[in-house]
């Protein structure tokens, strides 16, 4: 009986284990997925600025040039 017990208590931990796991690896892939909106995010704002920097040199040179 007491074997019994402890085999039950030992797969409730087991259980418990594994649920706990799980709970990590997917707080582990919610933080990964907003790392990588962020540095999304970023490029895009860098791309944005890039793209305004050179319209700004273009329109700069258009109006030295007329």
């Amino acid at each position: 009986m007491l074997v019994c017990v402890a085999c039950s208590q030992l797969e409730q931990l087991r259980q418990d284990l594994l649920a706990i796991r799980q709970t990590v690896v997917k707080s582990q892939q919610t933080c990964v997925a907003a790392v990588e909106q962020e540095e999304k995010e970023d490029q895009s704002r860098c791309s944005e600025k890039l793209f305004r920097d050179m319209q700004r040199q273009l329109n700069s040179c258009l109006r030295h040039h007329q």
